[in-house]
Formats: structure tokens, sequence, C-alpha cells
């Protein structure tokens, strides 16, 4: 065989190698997803839901576009047996190091938007809304 047929099969058989191995780690390394949900008070639907489609879901995309997370969603809730939230906020990070990094990179994209946060009638998030619970997880199902 000739030498450079050799060469050329070790690099073949090497840079697959480090697919597969990459590949490996990506599969052991699912998204990390933050979950808030919220309950909007009485009356103020209105306020929040201006606050979400303005600052949060703007940030959100914002920080999607850096790649600071991976992907997101905000879910107004239906019917339920107990009512005890109004909103899901879910944002989904590639790994535990970009979720490391969640309030340095959302530092950044907020202080990116001149003027900071929109807000309707002036109130403030207190005013209209308050967290249940706060939730971090990670997707058994998502296929890397």
């Amino acid at each position: 065989m000739n030498q450079h047929y050799i060469k050329r099969t070790v690099v073949v058989v090497i840079t697959m190698a480090c697919f597969q191995i990459s590949e490996g780690f990506a599969q052991a390394s699912p998204g990390i997803w933050v979950i808030d949900l919220v309950r909007i008070k009485p009356g103020k639907e209105k306020e929040a839901l201006y606050f979400y489609e303005n600052n949060w879901l703007v940030f959100r995309e914002a920080a999607q576009k850096e790649g600071y997370i991976k992907s997101f969603r905000l879910i107004r809730t239906g019917k339920q047996d107990v009512p005890q939230f109004d909103l899901m906020l879910m944002t989904e990070f590639a790994d535990s190091a970009s979720f490391k990094k969640m309030e340095e990179n959302f530092g950044i994209v907020m202080g990116a938007r001149p003027g900071g946060a929109r807000f309707l009638n002036e109130l403030r998030p207190r005013d209209f809304m308050e967290f249940v619970n706060s939730i971090e997880g990670t997707d058994l199902a998502a296929k890397q």
C-alpha cells in the first residue's frame, strides 16, 4: 500500500472517532430546562401579558440569537382541576455550562436594550404577578 493511502485512511478513521466521541458526550449531557410558574393577580392580566410579551420574550429571542439559550416557551395555562398558576415560562439551556452563566448572559442581553424593561400602566411585576414555583429539569425525551 502506498503511504498516502494509509495517511488518508488514518485521518478518516480519527475524524470518525472524534464524531462518535462528541456525539456520545452530547447524548450524555441533555439540555437543562428552567420552568417558572406564575400566577397573575386578579384584574392584572393585561399588564402581565404585556410585560411577558414585551420583555421576557424579547430577552429570550436575543439570548437565543446570541447562543446563550437553546429554546424557550411562554405557555398560558388552560383548564386546571385546581387552579395554581396562569403562565409557564420555560427556558432551555444547551448544557450545564450555559446554565451556570445564565445570570451573566441575561445581564448582557438586558443591558443591551435601550431604556430597559417595558411596563404597561407603570406597574411593576410585584404589582401584577407572583411566582408560584421555579423548577429545573432535563428533557428525557429529547434526541441530541
